[in-house]
């Protein structure tokens, strides 16, 4: 029976994300924290982001939303063989440019699936702009 994967570090994670999945540096994303208790990540936006009138765009969110839970996954399980099964969002008030924090903390860590709640923040003013409920599932 092959070895399950090892948890990974915030080191470990970067330098995987690096390699196999690029798009976080398009999307500006920064781990701050990547713990299983909870993972924190940054989003830094920019005009290319933003709807008419000025808010963030919600798929901007979404894939913050989506990224985080990701990050998690690695950090509580390392398990890179994962694929988004499910993500429902809740947009609470139109989202100001400027970073966005995602706060995941993992709802359920099981073989096949892993779900994960992630709220998202302004950097500068700690109301909820988005609430995400998102599963993955696990390959492997």
């Amino acid at each position: 029976m092959p070895e399950a994967p090892a948890p990974m570090d915030l080191a470990a994670i970067n330098s995987f994300l690096a390699q196999h999945f690029p798009i976080t540096d398009r999307y500006g994303f920064e781990i701050e924290a990547a713990d299983p208790a909870q993972t924190r990540m940054r989003m830094r936006s920019d005009a290319s982001m933003l709807r008419a009138g000025g808010s963030l765009a919600g798929p901007a969110l979404m894939a913050l939303a989506d990224g985080a839970v990701y990050v998690a996954i690695l950090a509580a399980t390392g398990q890179v063989k994962a694929t988004t099964a499910n993500l429902n969002i809740n947009f609470l008030r139109p989202a100001p440019p400027g970073d966005l924090i995602a706060l995941v903390t993992l709802l359920k860590t099981g073989r096949r699936l892993v779900v994960g709640q992630v709220v998202i923040h302004h950097a500068e003013a700690g109301v909820p702009l988005a609430q995400a409920t998102v599963t993955y599932a696990l390959h492997g």
